[in-house]
């Protein structure tokens, strides 16, 4: 028997939109996949797992003379999964400032 199901990814529950109110299995980031991988301060890019909180990624960016944007009220809880869902930023072609 095959059946289908949904997969809905969850960043720290702050976006008003209602993501977390559906009929799908949710994926939580933030245990597990928060890292800061790498940084490349002359190109103003790095990587980064979504479930990085924004705060704690500033914190790290810091060290490079970078910053990430936007900066949501829920700075200290939102995490990259969160801009991406809310359409805030974009994880890919966002450049660092």
């Amino acid at each position: 028997m095959r059946t289908t199901c949904r997969c809905s990814p969850r960043g720290g529950g702050t976006s008003l939109a209602g993501q977390g109110t559906n009929a799908a299995v949710m994926i939580d980031w933030a245990k597990y996949c928060h890292d800061l991988v790498s940084v490349d301060p002359e190109n103003r890019t790095c990587v980064v797992e979504p479930g990085i909180i924004l705060d704690q990624l500033n914190e790290q960016l810091a060290e490079h003379g970078l910053r990430y944007g936007p900066e949501p009220a829920t700075l200290c809880r939102a995490n990259m999964q969160t801009q991406g869902s809310a359409r805030a930023a974009s994880g890919v072609y966002r450049s660092l400032g």
